[in-house]
């Protein structure tokens, strides 16, 4: 049970109340506020000595600086993060799609062509770098390894986006740093805010054009740890439009036996120097042919198929701009990138303001056997402030170290921290876990102008710092590590005595 002291100036003022020095002068009645507030006083100047009468106990350091309102910023990147592949997701999205299209699809693999999903906000990571090898169509460049040669991932954000013989128009992002050859946790995630899913392309340094040729995987498909995610999987090919070949072939029926010449024939991706004698090949070709209706000579487009009667009858001559072109091999593993939709994040408050410490004005109890008087903790609330956020002003309790209910403009402080009972002391054991945010409702600019109020036995009490009075209140900055209890201010910090006598001195 916590008593109440009187000595000193206390009891002197208790005395006035029963005593006249001359029938002319009116007796003062203490009332149980004015006794606690005595007691207090009389308890912190014992211990601290005279104070400092121009003191304001580092509320005038700490008043509203007019900064403006403080808001967050909804358009930044507010996300919560998303973490870097593993090796082992990457292994099983790899397994998943290391064939062509038919057999992923001969195996109940799922793909898409289009991406499954719009999405606005996500996250880019690298997840793998291929090592297939490639010979271009001439035969000069063999060995050429694909992913090497893939560069700057660009995503279609809307529909003006588009790719035309190697070139991109409309609104494309640029994901930087994203490229094939880069180790695959290079930078970890990239964020697209506001962006699209609508396309994807790299730039092939080969044949210096941009490609989208690439399907899309459902991670839950893969495996159902990997539900939420999209994996975008690349095959690397590279053209060159200026590419050309001469060669001859054998037309059955048309002059037996002989070679036929015809070119030059632009290079495309129906065949490569190795499938130039395989059957089924077709060939395009144009030649002028004279029209006797017209009386003139026509262009017509004609297609052979080389080898429809089972007999080698095409060569080349010779292939012209082919050590650019590379045909690709239909295996979507050359570059692998993921897609995953950013969630929002708890939005962060600001950093406080300043940092209220508050004792409850009993300076005399019993604990634990042992009589305690005037311990000066600070700790019976402590509370942060943010002056101006969104046009108001909040607060944040961090520690109860009174057992009394304590209200700080109103909201009742162990109850903020989650406690149902007024008679715990709660993180003044060193521990952390500070209450949501309060909005006062109104705007401070002084916190010392928040009322602390007190129910002590006796009565409610309002918490004052008054200037050049003992404090009950103390403004420090909000990093400042209040006291465990019972500790007493000066303990943690000698130089606190000081201050009380010289307010222009620093104490922590």
């Amino acid at each position: 049970m916590k008593k109440y002291l009187m000595t000193g100036m206390a009891a002197l003022a208790m005395c006035a109340a029963f005593t006249s020095c001359s029938k002319d002068k009116e007796f003062e009645i203490i009332t149980p506020e004015k006794q606690s507030e005595l007691n207090y006083e009389n308890a912190f100047k014992s211990k601290y000595g005279e104070i400092d009468p121009s003191h304001s106990w580092g509320f005038d350091e700490f008043k509203y600086k007019g900064t403006g309102t403080r808001a967050i910023n909804v358009n930044g990147n507010l996300w919560e993060e998303t973490p870097e592949c593993t090796d082992a997701e990457a292994q099983m999205v790899f397994n998943y799609v290391n064939m062509t299209k038919a057999q992923m699809t001969a195996a109940g693999h799922k793909f898409t062509e289009v991406f499954p999903k719009n999405i606005e906000n996500y996250f880019v990571t690298q997840v793998w770098t291929g090592s297939d090898t490639y010979n271009s169509v001439d035969g000069t460049n063999t060995g050429t390894r694909g992913s090497s040669h893939m560069d700057h991932l660009n995503i279609a954000m809307n529909a003006t986006a588009a790719l035309t013989d190697g070139v991109l128009s409309g609104t494309w992002e640029h994901i930087n740093n994203f490229n094939a050859s880069s180790n695959r946790n290079y930078g970890g995630n990239t964020f697209v805010h506001d962006g699209g899913t609508l396309d994807f392309a790299y730039i092939c340094s080969e044949d210096s054009r941009y490609h989208n040729r690439w399907i899309a995987v459902n991670g839950a498909d893969v495996d159902p740890s990997l539900a939420g995610k999209y994996y975008v999987c690349f095959d690397f090919e590279a053209v060159n439009p200026e590419a050309y070949t001469n060669f001859r072939f054998k037309v059955p029926g048309i002059n037996p036996g002989e070679w036929t010449e015809k070119g030059p024939f632009a290079v495309s991706g129906a065949w490569t120097v190795e499938t130039a004698t395989a059957a089924g090949v077709q060939v395009t070709y144009k030649e002028l042919v004279w029209n006797s209706e017209t009386q003139s000579n026509e262009e017509v487009t004609r297609t052979y198929t080389v080898g429809q009667n089972g007999t080698t009858d095409w060569k080349i001559d010779n292939v012209v701009g082919g050590n650019k072109v590379y045909i690709p091999n239909d295996v979507y593993t050359d570059w692998i990138v993921r897609i995953v939709e950013a969630q929002p994040a708890e939005e962060p408050f600001p950093e406080p303001d300043v940092r209220v410490l508050a004792e409850d004005l009993d300076v005399t109890e019993t604990f634990n056997g042992q009589k305690y008087e005037g311990d000066f903790d600070f700790n019976d609330v402590v509370f942060d402030v943010i002056y101006n956020y969104n046009g108001t002003t909040w607060i944040i309790v961090q520690a109860a170290g009174g057992t009394y209910p304590l209200y700080v403009d109103g909201n009742e402080v162990h109850a903020a921290l989650g406690s149902s009972s007024t008679n715990v002391m709660i993180h003044t054991d060193g521990s952390k876990g500070p209450s949501k945010p309060i909005n006062l409702g109104k705007l401070y600019t002084d916190a010392n102008d928040i009322t602390v109020t007190v129910d002590l036995p006796s009565g409610t009490r309002t918490l004052e710092a008054g200037v050049g009075k003992a404090p009950h209140k103390l403004a420090v900055s909000p990093t400042f590590d209040w006291m465990s209890e019972r500790v007493s201010i000066e303990e943690v910090h000698p130089n606190f005595s000081n201050w009380v006598k010289h307010s222009d001195a620093r104490w922590y």
